[in-house]
């Protein structure tokens, strides 16, 4: 397992970041279910919540919709499946029959099966299908599961940190 330390408090001492950037930072050839992957997602929420001014008992869910965003662990999950569809079509067939054996046969025994497994079941889909799911899917997928009160919640709680932040102003 390949494991990065990431200094998250300092990527965003500026108070101002870009979420993709940070994430972009991490590596995608973690065992997905792992505690050091937890650990790295709660880092992060916990510094957007520091970035943004936020109490530290704002609720999780909130933080992946006031950042137009998958949540972490899902963000990490379409990484990894962009990375297993590129081994899969890959110009090498080494590349392509290593990793098609650790998807479709290996499974578990893997570390490229067992984050294809815990992907697909994070998106709703099957192994077998891991080549047909896209973005789109995986970001609908996200979005279906977020309730409505929620989405009020986060939108009003936008409002204020716009406005507490001089984006907007209350007449």
């Amino acid at each position: 397992m390949c494991c990065v330390i990431l200094d998250i408090a300092a990527l965003l001492s500026n108070r101002n970041f870009c979420l993709h950037t940070v994430i972009a930072c991490m590596v995608v050839l973690w065992d997905l279910e792992s505690r050091h992957v937890e650990s790295v997602c709660t880092a992060w929420r916990k510094s957007l919540r520091w970035a943004w001014g936020l109490p530290v008992d704002a609720h999780r869910a909130l933080l992946p919709i006031l950042s137009n965003s998958l949540p972490v662990t899902d963000d990490l999950a379409k990484r990894s499946v962009r990375f297993i569809q590129n081994c899969l079509v890959g110009d090498s067939q080494v590349l392509r029959t290593v990793s098609g054996y650790g998807v479709y046969v290996g499974r578990m025994l893997s570390p490229i099966g067992r984050n294809a497994f815990f992907s697909c079941s994070r998106f709703g889909t099957r192994n077998n299908d891991i080549l047909k799911l896209t973005v789109a899917q995986m970001r609908r997928h996200h979005q279906c599961e977020v309730r409505h009160e929620l989405m009020d919640t986060a939108s009003v709680l936008s409002e204020l940190l716009l406005s507490v932040m001089g984006h907007i102003s209350v007449i």
